[in-house]
Order: structure tokens, then sequence, then C-alpha cells
């Protein structure tokens, strides 16, 4: 089985409470791995919340990275960061459609 050594985790918002980073937490928790957040919106500037939330993690001990990006389609930006930043998981939270 590959080790895994980082988590990319797809995040709404950058907001502290969301399921996907929780969980990614919890995993990141017994592996080690380093958490690379995610935000995909080009509609809006989110750097200093997500600033903040690296910030926290940090102080709860954990390795982490991120950036706001989106390369054309939401799909597109999910598998390219994998692919460079060596992402052996992929954590987003799933809203059933109504």
């Amino acid at each position: 089985m590959q080790d895994i050594r980082s988590i990319l985790v797809y995040l709404e918002t950058a907001d502290d409470q969301d399921m996907a980073l929780t969980r990614a937490k919890l995993i990141a928790g017994v592996t080690g791995a380093n958490l690379h957040l995610l935000l995909c919106d080009r509609d809006s500037d989110h750097s200093h919340q997500l600033n903040l939330l690296q910030d926290a993690l940090r102080q709860e001990g954990y390795s982490v990275t991120g950036e706001q990006a989106r390369r054309g389609h939401m799909h597109d930006t999910i598998i390219y960061v994998p692919q460079v930043f060596g992402c052996a998981l992929l954590h987003k939270h799933h809203v059933p459609a109504t």
C-alpha cells in the first residue's frame, strides 16, 4: 500500500468546521501526512481566511500548505493539483443532490 504523505482537502469555504477537513485531520493525525488545502473560487479572494486557517492548523501540530486556485472547471483543478503536489488522497465533502 502506498504511504500517504500528502492529503488534498477540497474546501467549499475557509472554515475550520468543514467536514472534509475534519476527516482529513483524523487521517493526517495517524499518518503524519501534510494537509494541502484547496479552495476553488475565482470570484472572491479568500487568501486571508485561508492563511488564518493554515495558521490555526499549524498551532494544532499539522503540516499544512494551501492555495486558492481554479483551472477552468472545478474538476480540472481537482485533477491537476494532486499531481503537482503528490497528494495520495483527496478529501471532499459530498452533499447529495435533492
